[in-house]
């Protein structure tokens, strides 16, 4: 409308004070410090937060409670997304698991048929398996590599199996029929459980992480001695460990948009 001024749109305008009060920054914020700065109620301001926070704009840091700009909307800038420090921005998610659960916590990516640990947090009982960051383990039968392989293009399970699937315990899903309906379950349940498919001394679960364009980039899993990750204790850890990969994919801008 040529000539005519149009107010502006308060709870936009708004939330846009509160992107740029971040931003200029380049800090963790809380609700309070930018309720106090922009002089809004706190109650305004976690609803702009969460919103924003649920569009991938802002992320909240899980041990601090406290706000930080979020990737995709540093992707405006850019001519493509930024390389993500997964190890980095995984971490205060691992911590809390490793504390919630006492066992070892990795974080996982998938390299061809396998996975690799990419970052660690060490578990607080006394006896723990052993593990090493840069380890590699069959992805078919870990629960890590089976959390990203379901939620991953069909061409990368296609790979697996052509690879081979490689029994290692008499529990490792190692015909095509098998893996292919335990991927299925998988993606039905959002997370996979290893039973002892590779070393029948060790069990785990795992969650995936995805990132802003749906694909599955790593998965995050508790790994523990069999006679200590029961079926009743490994119930006990999947809302834990699936709460905190949704938290992971929320604090890294990622979304699940459903398998491929």
């Amino acid at each position: 409308m040529t000539g005519v001024r149009i107010p502006p749109l308060k709870s936009l305008d708004l939330s846009l004070r509160v992107i740029e009060a971040m931003d200029a920054t380049h800090a963790e914020r809380g609700v309070s410090d930018l309720a106090r700065e922009l002089r809004v109620s706190k109650a305004t301001i976690y609803r702009i937060l969460t919103t924003l926070e649920a569009r991938g704009y802002v992320v909240q840091d899980p041990a601090t409670v406290r706000y930080r700009i979020g990737p995709r909307l540093r992707q405006f800038g850019q001519n493509g997304p930024a390389r993500l420090d997964l190890p980095a921005l995984a971490r205060p998610f691992m911590i809390e698991l490793r504390d919630r659960t006492r066992e070892n916590i990795h974080l996982a990516v998938l390299d061809g048929v396998d996975v690799i640990y990419a970052a660690k947090e060490e578990g607080l009982h006394p006896v723990q398996v052993m593990s090493t960051v840069g380890a590699r383990c069959p992805a078919h039968c870990v629960a890590t590599g089976k959390a990203i392989l379901a939620f991953a293009p069909s061409a990368d399970r296609d790979r697996v199996v052509a690879s081979g699937l490689t029994r290692y315990t008499p529990l490792t899903h190692a015909t095509e029929q098998s893996f292919n309906a335990e991927m299925a379950r998988i993606r039905a349940q959002g997370f996979a459980v290893n039973q002892g498919e590779w070393r029948l001394e060790v069990r785990g679960m795992a969650a995936p992480i995805f990132d802003a364009a749906s694909r599955a980039i790593a998965a995050i899993g508790v790994c523990g001695p069999a006679n200590r990750m029961s079926v009743d204790a490994i119930a006990d850890m999947v809302p834990i460990v699936t709460d905190a990969a949704a938290r992971a994919t929320r604090y890294i801008g990622g979304t699940n948009a459903g398998a491929q």
